[in-house]
C-alpha cells in the first residue's frame, strides 16, 4: 500500500482491494476459498483481527488530507489542493464533456465533510494548533475503526 493514500480508488477497485486482503489472509491461516469453506470475509478478517484494507487506505487519505490543510499557504502540495488563504478545494478547470470523474480531492473532502458534519466546523477541525489535530485524527480514527 506505498503512496496507495495518494490515489482515489472507486467502489469497485475498493472490493477488490478488499478481496486481495481477504485471500491472502485465508492464504496464511490456511482457510479454503469461500465456495468450499462457506467462510466469509468478514469472518476471516474477525479471526484475523484486521481491519479491512479499504478502511485503512481512507484513514490515510483523511489524515493526509488535514495535513495538507494545516500546511502553509506557500507549500506546493496545498496550492494544488487548497485555495490561498482557506480550506475552499481548488476548482478542477475547464469541465469536460461527460460525468465528471471524482478525483481524489472531492472523494476525500466528502468523507471528510461527513465525518465532521459541516463545513465550518471542518475548518475547525483543520486549524494549525495541536488540539485540532489531535481532535481531527481522533475522529478519523473513530469513523475508520469502527
Amino acid at each position: 500500500m506505498y503512496s496507495l493514500h495518494a490515489a482515489w480508488l472507486n467502489t469497485a477497485e475498493c472490493r477488490r482491494l478488499d478481496a486481495f486482503q481477504a485471500k491472502c489472509l485465508r492464504k496464511i491461516i490456511k482457510v479454503q476459498p469461500s465456495y468450499w469453506s462457506r467462510v466469509s470475509n468478514a469472518e476471516i478478517l474477525n479471526r484475523t483481527g484486521c481491519q479491512k484494507l479499504s478502511a485503512s487506505l481512507l484513514e490515510r487519505q483523511l489524515l493526509l488530507m488535514g495535513d495538507l490543510a494545516r500546511k502553509p499557504d506557500a507549500d506546493v502540495l496545498r496550492m494544488w489542493v487548497f485555495q490561498p488563504g482557506g480550506t475552499d478545494v481548488r476548482p478542477p478547470g475547464a469541465r469536460k464533456r461527460g460525468r465528471p470523474r471524482i478525483t481524489w480531492t472531492t472523494g476525500v473532502l466528502k468523507q471528510a465533510l461527513l465525518i465532521a458534519g459541516s463545513q465550518q466546523s471542518l475548518s475547525n477541525l483543520w486549524q494549525r494548533t495541536r488540539a485540532a489535530k489531535a481532535a481531527w485524527r481522533n475522529l478519523v480514527y473513530q469513523h475508520c475503526r469502527s
